[in-house]
């Protein structure tokens, strides 16, 4: 369904990955799944999808929340307003979760986008760096 061409079909794999990747034993698949829907050319499946990420961020192994983190950051400067308020959700929810090794990282990324040009995003990025 991932890899369907009807968007509504690729937003119910989204669902289906959000509502299940906590008890997978092999979340490759499901990661690698989700991983290409963030980048999908629907604002639906993105937004969806940036959501998701933030939902099953805690759970995803530490190999791959570095690039999880990665296609946050690049979400938050979607062309749409609606995929970087979910993005930026996300972050917010995520970094708690962030292995100590990427802390650093994450703590410099919501720096730079306290400086965002759009304001929504400085918002939520100061809210995090307070929080």
């Amino acid at each position: 369904m991932a890899r369907s061409k009807n968007v509504e079909e690729r937003q119910i794999a989204i669902y289906k990955i959000r509502d299940t990747f906590s008890i997978l034993d092999d979340k490759k698949q499901a990661w690698e799944d989700l991983h290409r829907l963030i980048q999908d050319k629907e604002i639906r499946v993105r937004r969806l999808a940036a959501n998701t990420l933030g939902t099953i961020y805690s759970n995803i192994p530490d190999e791959h929340k570095q690039q999880a983190w990665e296609d946050l950051i690049s979400l938050i400067h979607d062309k749409d307003i609606n995929v970087q308020k979910g993005a930026s959700d996300a972050l917010g929810i995520a970094y708690s979760h962030i292995p100590e090794k990427l802390k650093h990282q994450g703590w410099y990324d919501i720096h730079q986008l306290t400086q965002d040009r759009d304001e929504d995003v400085r918002k939520s990025s100061l809210q995090m760096s307070l929080a």
